[in-house]
């Protein structure tokens, strides 16, 4: 799953001329669904919304970065994207690699749904999927940031304190305990299935690969050849103790 989070000031989308979804300072989100994802990309996109600290902190030192949605009591604007996962293909964007529309809407409104069940279900609005929108905002910073689920870098690891049930959510005392006894889960994915072009496409590039390096030994072998020969070749040389002989044409201009 593929996220572009903005902090903006305010933003809203149309369709046509409703307005479906808007909201004050907050965060922006675009969400590009991938083949492969699954629930728990879902819940990880909503946490990473919620929980990213994209505000100063209001009191105190004023520190940089130590505040979330949340405790600014902002609005989030989720907006389906599957664009995220274009490519050009020459100078044609190619959206293959998205998940298929049915699978994506059901995992985006997952994520709308786990962002209200965690916030303010009233602050969290949406666009409309699969409509043609018109998106408006005005980005405060400007502050956007690109996130991707297959990335380590940027999903993080719960920490120990989480897995062995110390912190809130753990189930209280002896949370721990039952978390540490039951088995890992692991997710479930769904292998893409190359298409007929990708395909061809790897193919030819293999092909192309292989008569490049033939190609090269071939020369390789060529110059070696052609150095061997230089080598071998013989050497004239004229002796010291015996003086040149003259040409012909020499000795009868002379006479």
């Amino acid at each position: 799953m593929r996220l572009v989070i903005q902090r903006v000031l305010s933003a809203s989308v149309k369709v046509g001329d409703d307005v479906v979804g808007s909201i004050g300072p907050g965060i922006l989100c675009l969400v590009g669904v991938g083949p492969e994802d699954c629930a728990a990309e879902a819940k990880w996109a909503a946490t990473k919304v919620l929980n990213s600290r994209l505000w100063d902190e209001a009191e105190g030192k004023q520190r940089p970065w130590m505040q979330d949605v949340k405790q600014i009591d902002g609005g989030v604007l989720f907006v389906s994207q599957f664009t995220l996962y274009g490519y050009l293909k020459g100078n044609r964007p190619d959206f293959h690699l998205a998940a298929p529309g049915d699978a994506a809407q059901a995992l985006f409104d997952s994520v709308v749904a786990e962002a209200r069940k965690a916030y303010v279900e009233e602050r969290v609005a949406t666009g409309s999927f699969g409509a043609h929108m018109a998106v408006e905002s005005v980005n405060d910073g400007p502050v956007t940031i690109w996130l991707d689920s297959n990335d380590k870098a940027t999903t993080g690891k719960p920490s120990k304190a989480a897995a062995v049930g110390g912190g809130v959510g753990g189930g209280g005392e002896g949370g721990g305990a039952q978390a540490a006894s039951q088995p890992k889960q692991k997710k479930e994915r769904v292998k893409r299935v190359l298409t007929p072009e990708e395909e061809a496409r790897i193919a030819e590039s293999k092909a192309r690969s292989t008569a490049n390096k033939k190609a090269a030994a071939a020369r390789a072998l060529e110059a070696e050849k052609d150095a061997g020969a230089a080598a071998a070749a013989p050497v004239e040389t004229v002796s010291e103790s015996e003086p040149p002989v003259a040409p012909p044409h020499a000795s009868a201009a002379k006479s």
